[in-house]
């Protein structure tokens, strides 16, 4: 093997050999997208939460002023920015409900292009059929008929539902067209019940509106930057066993990511919630959504705060090591400012100067900034060995990638990594210490 010096700026590499020499690793289920048209970057995007999925957390917050303070409190921008579509008034479609969704889609423009970070959505759908907008909207049932309708091609309800799906849909292209991807995360809480998506005397009729949503969006508008993320409600385990979380669920192939709302837990030390009928505690509820879909990476989709991550990454038995926790509210008593500046700093904690160049990463060109300025890294092989090893010794995120930008192996808190199943060839090495990273090349021979 050759090995090149780390403070060499990287610079451009003439692929040569490229069917030959780069290797490929095998795809998890988990990063194989619902939508087989996702667009290159969202489908990068997915691939790195497989990446990091059990060892990272991804820091979010909910709206960019929650976000800002975060940065002035920790000194960093959080990953990962949730909004929310809906235009929040009493009427729908109002000039205040819609300048409301466009300046939520500016944001999210504003997250990925300006910030660098992850955007993603949920959506408080008012009832179609009451033409509000605002929160008490969300929860205004339907009765049987009129969900059996809106679901039905044909009726009147299932044209209204349409068309004020379509108008929402008409911000979203926004999005689509700038080739944005977005987590997107319709009928949050889909089975708890006090929302008017949550039809239950029948589930398959919620099953269906997913499915119609998806249909519209994906096959219809063609809007293939979207990841789907499936998020169940909080609910005593007594009363909402298995049978029940299935009948609410659509199915792999229409989801990327399971996620669940939790509220209540005790998020500093014992992680359990005391329901009427016994405890639950995190790990319990990461276990539900786990057996709902195997093949899914789970997220912890809403809560009041992210949970204790010292007790998460030392394997406390009530503690679940989410792909993401995302608090609803910060800076509050739920949230306060200590708890924030102790968890979003924690080293397990993804924010967005931990976050690798996605747009760089799909396109193939690789454009990492030199950092580590005051250290001399170098690599070496040992003898009749495959062990690739950096110098100095320390605690480093290992990252392999492609000349094309492809990720190809991870190691993480460690200092060295097997390269066996690389194929001769040119390839890019990421060291990550902290919130600082290097990148170099190196060269395998044999």
């Amino acid at each position: 093997m050759v090995f090149m010096n780390f403070k060499n700026q990287i610079l451009a590499i003439i692929l040569f050999f490229i069917s030959a020499m780069l290797f490929q690793i095998p795809v998890s289920a988990q990063t194989v997208p619902a939508d087989p048209e996702m667009i290159k970057i969202s489908k990068t995007l997915l691939h790195y939460f497989d990446t990091i999925y059990q060892k990272k957390i991804i820091g979010v917050m909910r709206g960019t002023k929650n976000a800002s303070k975060t940065e002035e409190l920790t000194g960093e921008y959080p990953a990962m920015v949730e909004e929310d579509l809906s235009g929040w008034h009493k009427t729908a479609w109002s000039s205040t409900y819609a300048n409301t969704v466009q300046a939520h889609i500016n944001t999210m423009t504003e997250v990925w292009e300006k910030e660098n970070a992850i955007p993603g959505m949920s959506w408080h759908w008012g009832n179609p059929l009451t033409g509000g907008g605002d929160y008490p909207a969300c929860k205004i049932d339907l009765t049987e008929e009129q969900f059996n309708n809106m679901v039905t091609e044909g009726t009147e309800e299932y044209r209204i539902m349409m068309e004020d799906l379509r108008k929402h849909a008409d911000y979203l292209q926004q999005l689509t067209d700038r080739n944005i991807p977005l987590i997107w995360r319709p009928l949050h809480e889909i089975d708890g019940g006090w929302f008017w998506w949550t039809d239950k005397v029948n589930p398959e009729n919620t099953v269906k509106l997913w499915k119609i949503m998806y249909n519209y969006l994906v096959k219809e508008r063609e809007m293939h930057n979207l990841i789907w993320v499936y998020s169940a409600g909080i609910g005593n385990p007594a009363k909402k066993d298995m049978d029940y979380r299935r009948s609410y669920y659509p199915g792999d192939e229409w989801c990327d990511i399971v996620g669940i709302d939790l509220y209540g837990y005790d998020y500093r030390d014992t992680g359990i919630y005391e329901f009427w009928h016994g405890p639950q505690s995190y790990q319990e509820a990461f276990d539900v959504m786990q057996e709902l879909a195997p093949d899914k990476m789970v997220v912890l989709s809403e809560t009041d705060a992210l949970p204790n991550m010292e007790k998460t990454f030392h394997d406390h038995p009530n503690f679940a090591k989410w792909l993401w926790a995302m608090p609803w509210w910060a800076f509050e008593d739920r949230n306060p400012e200590e708890w924030i500046e102790k968890t979003y700093t924690h080293e397990n904690i993804v924010m967005q100067p931990d976050l690798p160049d996605f747009k760089a990463l799909s396109t193939g060109s690789v454009n990492y900034k030199m950092k580590f300025d005051q250290l001399q890294f170098s690599l070496y092989p040992v003898p009749c060995s495959d062990m690739l090893y950096v110098k100095p010794e320390g605690k480093y995120d290992l990252l392999v990638y492609s000349v094309y930008g492809q990720l190809l192996g991870t190691e993480y808190a460690a200092s060295a990594m097997n390269i066996a199943d690389l194929k001769p060839g040119i390839y890019f090495l990421k060291i990550r210490a902290g919130h600082e990273m290097i990148s170099g090349k190196f060269v395998k021979r044999k």
